[in-house]
């Protein structure tokens, strides 16, 4: 689990399998994707984004976009630094074509 003294500036997927009732907790594992990473994707194409796959409804727990449920989320690193998961958009075919 990536949630507690992990800085890997790379992740660009999170996968939540376990329940999180600590809202602490919580935010500490969103963070992991907010890692800046210069140049990831090629010359001047910085991450500014990160997806999150959440099987066990915390976004839900934790009032972040109560009205879907299945899981994928495409999250902005502003968003989740400002604490708004809720601004995060679930996604689709058109933003699977990035990666």
């Amino acid at each position: 689990m990536l949630d507690t003294g992990i800085d890997i500036p790379e992740v660009v997927n999170l996968v939540f399998f376990k329940l999180v009732r600590s809202k602490t907790k919580f935010w500490q594992m969103v963070g992991r994707g907010t890692r800046l990473c210069p140049d990831l994707f090629g010359p001047e194409n910085d991450k500014q984004f990160f997806y999150l796959f959440d099987y066990c409804q915390n976004l839900e727990y934790f009032s972040q976009n109560p009205e879907t449920t299945d899981g994928h989320w495409r999250v902005t690193r502003q968003a989740a630094v400002q604490g708004q998961a809720g601004a995060c958009r679930r996604t689709g075919s058109e933003n699977k074509s990035r990666w």
